[in-house]
């Protein structure tokens, strides 16, 4: 794992690029504002447009926004205006898919296939961009594509620093053969895995290609809640109920299932704060009729200032996962509580995470899949609250000040093929 440097020269500057900035959610939401508030200049390359919660921490903070190329900048122009042309292909395509079902698996994948190259190309013009406006500063990819790594690289002309964060995708030919003909490239680009897990499949997926580890989730002293901050939070709640939130999309690696089957079984009183996209309906109304709790949903996207708020008001967040290729990815949820010092029940889905957070007072481990285990955690936790994340365990568990990572993020730039 890297050690976070600290040097004392902080770089120049700094290029940030974010494909996701228009989504208020997602991995980087809170990096991308934290690195401008680094004391670095930052320059935020965000060409498929940025909400507007994301564009005002970004002001805030003092960073520069674009959200197309400068006029000068033909060929940011040209493979901005490819890659939305090739999207609106994909997706038309993967709508074809999901009305034939039955199609071999390779062509129901092949739309996901059109899908990176769309990627690559948004990736690459947001590089000449970064580079036309702030030449000599190094660039990061904060949210990376998982493919076409030396493609982006080429296309963009540029060096940089990709953070990829899961392997999910199967490169099928189309995908070879491209990044086949830029391997001479890969020398300009290092992968940035948030795991050891993830860059074990990376490596694999990839071999030759600089790869290294370092949590991605930023720690700062102004993150960790306040007891007064928790307090006005938790007054603005109903009731004396213990509160649990379960923030993110229930997406199918999140097992969503055992959550819900383990609050039907707990015969303690719960408010439960449902945020994120998507939610399944179909789940939560096995909610309907359960007296001992107090549900409220809020199915969207939510901002940064109205996460804290949430986590302020809870006296425990779940974080719950299935077994399986997505176990071994920096869990946000988890990096969001113990920056915030909010306790947390969490499944034993990825044995290395599970042996480091074992010991830690603030955690409770529950078997995954066990509604079971979690139901008979969450009457412990309602008994006997947990204590809170102390100020210093964020930087225990590896995560770095705003300012050390723009710091390796350059000393990593630097040691790249120009």
């Amino acid at each position: 794992m890297i050690t976070p440097g600290h040097g004392e020269d902080r770089p120049a500057g700094l290029v940030l690029i974010e494909p996701h900035a228009h989504r208020a959610g997602g991995h980087w939401r809170h990096a991308l504002p934290a690195l401008a508030g680094s004391g670095v200049p930052v320059v935020a390359v965000v060409l498929n447009g940025i909400s507007p919660g994301n564009r005002t921490a970004l002001f805030a903070a003092g960073a520069t926004v674009t959200t197309h190329p400068p006029a000068r900048c033909t060929s940011g122009w040209a493979l901005l205006a490819a890659g939305r042309a090739v999207d609106r292909c994909a997706r038309i395509l993967l709508a074809a898919t999901r009305r034939n079902p039955r199609w071999p698996v390779r062509l129901r994948r092949f739309p996901h296939q059109i899908t990176m190259v769309s990627r690559c190309l948004v990736e690459a013009a947001s590089l000449r961009t970064g580079r036309m406006l702030a030449p000599a500063a190094p660039q990061i990819v904060l949210t990376a594509s998982e493919t076409l790594h030396s493609l982006a690289a080429a296309w963009g002309n540029a060096a940089h620093v990709r953070i990829v964060h899961e392997l999910y995708t199967t490169e099928d030919f189309l995908l070879r053969a491209l990044g086949a003909t830029v391997r001479r490239h890969r020398d300009r680009v290092a992968l940035l895995c948030p795991t050891p897990g993830v860059r074990d499949a990376f490596i694999t997926a990839f071999p030759g290609m600089t790869s290294m580890v370092m949590p991605f989730a930023l720690t700062a002293p102004t993150d960790y809640m306040s007891d007064n901050e928790r307090r006005a939070a938790r007054a603005a709640l109903p009731g004396e109920t213990p509160v649990a939130v379960l923030i993110g999309g229930w997406w199918p690696h999140k097992d969503p299932a055992t959550v819900i089957d383990a609050f039907r079984k707990t015969d303690r009183p719960w408010q439960v704060i449902v945020a994120g996209t998507p939610v399944d309906p179909t789940l939560l109304a096995h909610w309907d009729h359960m007296t001992h709790l107090t549900v409220t949903v809020h199915a969207r996207d939510v901002e940064s200032d109205e996460l804290r708020r949430l986590y302020a008001a809870a006296d425990v967040t779940i974080v719950s996962r299935v077994r399986g290729a997505t176990a071994t990815k920096e869990s946000g949820l988890l990096m969001d509580a113990v920056r915030y010092g909010v306790p947390v029940l969490i499944s034993d889905h990825d044995p290395a995470l599970t042996s480091r957070l074992r010991a830690e007072p603030w955690v409770r481990i529950f078997g995954t899949g066990d509604s079971g285990d979690l139901a008979g955690a969450l009457r412990s936790v309602a008994d006997a609250p947990l204590p809170r994340p102390q100020p210093g365990d964020a930087a225990r568990l590896g995560l770095s000040t705003p300012a050390h990572a723009a710091v390796r993020f350059a000393e990593i730039h630097d040691s790249l093929a120009p």
